[in-house]
């Protein structure tokens, strides 16, 4: 096949194998000898090498490393992680952090929002006799439902794309990563449903105390007729008490 160098020279060159996933490598990967004396240092930019993974082995290389100025040894194992990551990789990092952390904040406004437009509803628990801590109790049991729906949701909708992206780039249906990252996820999911849920539930009940608690009331005497039967409690106030009866008959003289 012809080929068109970096420094724009043509060649002809023989395809001698095939990959099936380029994950990690280029369209085309050309030998070092077809590749030398065309780049712009003519110099290798690193040489990978294979050992037995002993303490003797290591050694070696770190002197071979010592005696060559500007030869540095990196190790190349999954272990390392992402400290020789190149800068683009750091950079999709960072948005995709700052894209998640929007969409935290927009769900956390609309459950705060949600759970505070039901202060007239929590009011009128309160007036059937229910009792805060009965109130905070429902409201985290709905906060755990809110979390587990969206769990759920969540692992079963990224399954399907994860699995196919394995499939494709791994030759395996799950996907690699950390694995503390699925931890993280729920509970970061669950403190944020929890958070907006109980601040909000408890801000609601003590708007409502302060404007619907009458306080004590103080139980008047009842007053009773000539029949004994009760008329009604007294009703406590600045002046004298007086006492409530039920309407009866007129008896204003015909």
């Amino acid at each position: 096949m012809r080929l068109v160098l970096g420094d724009g020279t043509p060649v002809e060159a023989t395809v001698v194998a095939v990959y099936g996933r380029g994950l990690g490598f280029g369209t085309v990967v050309l030998s070092r000898d077809l590749a030398a004396g065309h780049t712009t240092t003519r110099l290798d930019q690193s040489l990978l090498v294979r050992t037995d993974g002993t303490a003797a082995a290591r050694r070696a290389l770190t002197a071979l490393a010592a005696a060559r100025p500007g030869l540095a040894l990196a190790d190349t194992a999954p272990a390392s992680g992402l400290r020789n990551a190149p800068p683009e990789v750091w950079i999709n990092l960072a948005t995709i952090v700052v894209l998640l952390v929007y969409l935290l904040l927009s769900i956390a406004n609309k459950l705060v929002a949600a759970t505070a437009q039901r202060r007239v509803e929590l009011g009128a628990l309160r007036l059937n006799g229910t009792t805060p801590r009965q109130i905070r109790t429902m409201m985290r049991r709905e906060a755990a439902v809110t979390a587990a729906t969206a769990l759920v949701t969540a692992l079963l909708l990224s399954a399907v794309p994860l699995a196919l992206l394995g499939q494709g780039f791994l030759g395996r249906p799950w996907p690699s990563g950390p694995v503390w990252l699925l931890p993280a996820l729920a509970v970061t999911v669950t403190a944020t449903a929890f958070l907006t849920t109980e601040l909000p539930t408890r801000q609601a009940l003590r708007t409502s105390a302060g404007r619907r608690d009458p306080g004590p009331v103080t139980p008047g005497a009842v007053s009773r007729g000539a029949s004994g039967a009760a008329h009604g409690p007294r009703v406590p106030c600045t002046g004298r008490p007086w006492a409530v009866r039920r309407p009866g008959p007129s008896r204003r003289p015909w």
